[in-house]
């Protein structure tokens, strides 16, 4: 049974034209729990290190401090080989807050993808969705294989834009918060191209990835989420997912968990796996593995994509709306995490509206800074 819990914070609904319309119908979510780790583990203490004050971006220089208040950033959180080297919050976060991760949920989803291939309990990523879903049978995802959906290159008709009251994603959050059924929602949707051509953010692909999760399992996506990562990663707090009207969780953007367990998938990448997820899996994911999702192809220039994680310079990232990140250097071992509620997120279609590649620039400086 999910249990109710509140919304408190407005700015959860705050930041994007049709979140205003948002907080007139949704005051709760039903919500799973995801317990801690049987065996909690702290994130050690590093050599704390200030920000740099400045970085470069699109030929000017721009002041830090400024740009984490303008995109109302509520908790940053910088670990060098697991250790943390900067953490601080804003009201009202503080390190036991749980908090939205919005679309790094995609990311987490994505582990647990490869976690039941290695088990076994998928064949593999050229499996078709519909073998062990066929209730999508008929839709645009009939005859669509995991490697499509895990790189949003489904072919399914969508249209993702924030600045847009019309778009599909709006209509998928109202499914959501109106009690609805998303996996309904995806069995209604067309066929736009051929699949494994193009990619298309579509915020769905990830909930399909949850029902073939939970059919090849027959367990719910929180379960899942405790026994194959919360638990292993040593999380410290409960975490929450957010249900539909069926009770099944919302795989595209329901996470809801403190800013350092949310970093702990950033180490996991780091770590190449550590023992948890499968190195190839982790490798495959943060990769390109077909030419229309290298950054130089890719329809989100210059973004790469691979399974659910965003690829640039070197780096990837898992990222939520308002500007929520889970951002990796692998090579050089650095995590940074970073929890907002930006007020302005999404009011335009571009960089403007998004605020992604500033971000990108600064965690680029801060790496640079704190690695020397």
């Amino acid at each position: 049974m999910a249990k109710r819990w509140l919304i408190r914070n407005p700015n959860l609904f705050s930041g994007a034209p049709q979140a205003q319309n948002f907080r007139d119908f949704v005051s709760a979510y039903p919500v799973r729990v995801v317990r801690r780790s049987n065996n909690p583990r702290p994130l050690p203490k590093g050599k704390r290190i200030a920000l740099p004050s400045a970085y470069e971006f699109s030929g000017l220089v721009r002041q830090t401090r400024g740009f984490l208040r303008e995109t109302d950033t509520t908790g940053m959180l910088v670990l060098v080989d697991g250790h943390v080297v900067y953490e601080t919050y804003t009201h009202p976060l503080n390190r036991t807050t749980p908090w939205p991760c919005w679309s790094i949920t995609k990311s987490f989803v994505s582990f647990l993808v490869g976690i039941a291939i290695s088990k076994g309990v998928i064949s593999g990523v050229d499996t078709r969705v519909t073998d062990l879903a066929p209730e999508l049978g008929g839709s645009g995802y009939d005859g669509v294989t995991l490697h499509d959906v895990l790189t949003m290159s489904s072919g399914v008709r969508w249209y993702e834009n924030y600045a847009d009251p019309e778009a599909d994603n709006r209509r998928h959050g109202v499914v959501h918060a109106t009690g609805g059924s998303l996996d309904a929602f995806a069995a209604s949707l067309p066929r736009e191209w051929e699949p494994g051509t193009k990619l298309r953010y579509n915020s769905i692909d990830t909930n399909v990835l949850s029902l073939v999760l939970r059919r090849a399992t027959d367990r719910l996506l929180s379960d899942l989420m405790h026994e194959w990562l919360w638990d292993p990663l040593g999380a410290e707090a409960e975490a929450f997912m957010t249900v539909d009207g069926e009770g099944a969780e919302w795989a595209g953007a329901g996470l809801i968990c403190t800013l350092r367990d949310r970093a702990r998938l950033g180490l996991t990448i780091a770590a190449n796996g550590d023992d948890l997820v499968p190195s190839n899996w982790v490798q495959a994911a943060t990769q390109p593995s077909a030419p229309h999702l290298t950054g130089e192809n890719s329809t989100a220039k210059p973004f790469g994509y691979g399974y659910q994680f965003w690829l640039h310079e070197g780096a990837c990232s898992a990222i939520g709306i308002y500007n929520q990140y889970c951002w990796v250097d692998a090579s050089r071992r650095v995590v940074i995490a970073k929890a907002s509620a930006n007020r302005n997120y999404g009011r335009s279609f571009n960089e403007a509206g998004y605020r992604d590649l500033e971000h990108m620039a600064l965690f680029q400086s801060i790496a640079s800074h704190v690695c020397g």
